[in-house]
């Protein structure tokens, strides 16, 4: 044997060009052949190429080199098309973030163009650098966009806690001292912080939308690691959400108009979803029981309203009302719902769904008139979790009522009482032994 000759190889092959230069192929554990990307100036450097490659295929490390090479645009494609459990809602709220974050070409960085493998921990701190510019400047403009004056004086009026008929209508004295006010904006009467929190959230919903692209590239083989791993990028630090009284409910109900009282009450002592309220059919209250069934749901994309199946397999559920809010419910049902069984049991004035344009035009102004701003309709969800957890419903119950699968999404719909703590002291405090009984004796 010559001294160049080399022993035969239990793995891979290493052959010399007639450059002088050595090349490198291997074989990974399905008989697929591989051909290092470079070649190497000495045959140590090849030897040590082959037995890194060796090592990934034996801990099941290793990545077919030819699958990296898809670009983030064209493996998105495939993704989205492939997520057949993506509802209407998620699918196009989705791909807005895609069009609008996640593929745009931003003036330093665009990682559409680029093959998966190239993506790097940098790459993605640029672009969510980009990202997080991009969206504080959207906020920004939606909060400062000029309004009409009608709606700057209406929205002074509000908060001022000046009467507004409620066809929003000003009359032209309420016009003129806003005028005397010094005509203030909405941006001037708005909460700016809740605007910036809605930036930053934006922001949140991309990064976890790539994360979430990259974690199925990695469980598909595309590439070994994820690349999206910036900490706390994902988080966004929201207050707690406030609940509503009782006695705010039953202001509010009264403020909406007489078809939607009934809405108000039930949706704030049910626990129903926005979707899932206003899809409830007449059948699917049942009087006797005072029970209510939710099997469907009312979904909103490109802004057309249609009913399908609720958002989770928990969701499916049968949820009992108080007696008060059943015997609300049934007067509704008796003057407003037609008598069909699939009768929509809220809905507009035409028997049409009852869109999110449509709830926000009469529940604004109720709110704004009460002077509750914050609240939300979402929010009333939350006052119906509070309500059972305060009745002493344990988290197995509050899940089922509420539609949760997972007991920290339930937690968040929980609020702590702010008597609740006396009301603790007080009931320990009947236990407690008095040192004066000792003393005394």
């Amino acid at each position: 044997m010559t001294k160049d000759r080399k022993k035969r190889r239990s793995f891979g092959a290493i052959r010399k060009l007639s450059s002088g230069k050595y090349q490198a192929s291997y074989q990974d554990k399905y008989g697929n052949r591989f051909t290092a990307p470079e070649t190497f100036t000495s045959y140590e450097h090849a030897d040590l190429f082959l037995a890194q490659k060796q090592v990934e295929i034996a801990r099941g490390l290793f990545i077919d080199p030819r699958k990296g090479k898809i670009t983030l645009k064209e493996w998105w494609l495939e993704y989205s098309n492939s997520r057949q459990d993506w509802a209407a809602t998620t699918r196009q709220g989705n791909e807005h973030r895609a069009r609008a974050y996640l593929l745009k070409r931003f003036p330093d960085i665009c990682l559409a163009d680029m093959p998966l493998q190239e993506i790097t921990p940098y790459a993605v701190q640029k672009w969510w650098a980009n990202v997080q510019r991009a969206t504080e400047r959207k906020t920004n403009e939606i909060f400062n966009a000029p309004k009409s004056p009608t709606r700057n004086a209406r929205n002074w009026a509000y908060k001022n806690n000046i009467s507004v008929p409620i066809t929003g209508r000003l009359s032209p004295a309420i016009i003129e001292l806003w005028k005397a006010a010094g005509s203030p904006t909405c941006s001037q009467l708005a909460n700016k912080p809740r605007f910036e929190k809605a930036g930053a959230t934006a922001a949140s919903q991309c990064y976890k939308l790539l994360k979430q692209l990259f974690l199925a590239a990695v469980e598909c083989e595309l590439i070994y690691k994820n690349p999206v791993n910036i900490k706390s990028a994902g988080k966004v630090e929201v207050a707690e959400r406030k609940s509503a009284t009782e006695q705010q409910i039953a202001e509010l109900a009264l403020a909406v108009p007489e078809r939607y009282k009934a809405a108000v009450r039930v949706a704030a002592y049910s626990g129903l979803r926005q979707g899932e309220l206003f899809a409830l059919q007449r059948k699917d209250y049942n009087k006797e029981t005072q029970e209510i069934t939710v099997d469907k749901a009312k979904f909103e994309v490109a802004s057309i309203s249609t009913i399908g199946s609720p958002k989770t397999r928990a969701s499916y559920r049968t949820v009992t009302l108080p007696p008060k809010i059943a015997k609300e419910l049934e007067y509704h049902l008796d003057t407003f719902t037609a008598q069909n069984p699939t009768a929509l049991i809220f809905a507009t004035e035409l028997g049409t769904i009852v869109s999110r344009a449509t709830l926000y035009s009469w529940f604004n102004p109720a709110r704004q008139r009460l002077n509750l701003g914050w609240l939300h309709w979402h929010d009333l969800r939350h006052t119906s979790q509070s309500a059972a957890a305060k009745a002493g419903a344990n988290t197995r119950e509050l899940m089922q009522r509420a539609g949760h699968a997972d007991f920290r999404a339930s937690m968040i719909y929980t609020h702590k009482d702010p008597e609740a703590d006396k009301n603790l002291a007080v009931a320990i405090d009947q236990n407690i032994i008095e040192l004066d009984l000792y003393r005394s004796a």
